[in-house]
């Protein structure tokens, strides 16, 4: 188990989600088609465990984004995955076998921008991801 397999577990949940038209595994130059929804490793800690293991505390971002043309038909489009792709990480906790468990999910809604292009929706943050592994 590693930060990049709980990354590829959490898009293999949000992949899913119904509307949602692409989750790559790693994060993409060029977004779209849209809605589309990317992850990527956010801030953590690494903690000594027991018996020679380390305990990782990490965060996923998971952006779903359209692009920003006009505001009131890109929320629309958008809304639903306000809760429907939290429904769909916190149905299986161990993102796909990929981590112990995680603590919450936090978001934010609004403009961003990737690779200079204007976007707008949500930033989910899976929050206290835990994942254990071998020091080495």
């Amino acid at each position: 188990m590693g930060l990049q397999d709980a990354i590829t577990g959490v898009q293999a949940l949000v992949g899913a989600v119904s509307g949602i038209k692409s989750a790559p595994s790693y994060p993409i130059e060029k977004l779209g088609p849209f809605p589309m929804a990317v992850a990527f490793a956010g801030e953590g800690v690494w903690e000594f465990g027991a018996g020679g293991d380390k305990k990782g505390l990490h965060s996923i971002v998971v952006i779903v984004p359209v692009a920003r043309k006009d505001m009131k038909y890109d929320a629309e489009k958008v809304m639903p995955f306000c809760e429907s792709v939290p429904n769909a990480i916190m149905a299986d906790p161990t993102l796909g076998g990929n981590a112990s468990t995680f603590g919450f999910i936090s978001y934010a809604f609004g403009d961003m921008e990737w690779a200079g292009e204007l976007l707008v929706g949500f930033r989910f943050l899976v929050e206290q991801v835990k994942i254990t592994s071998e020091i080495i």
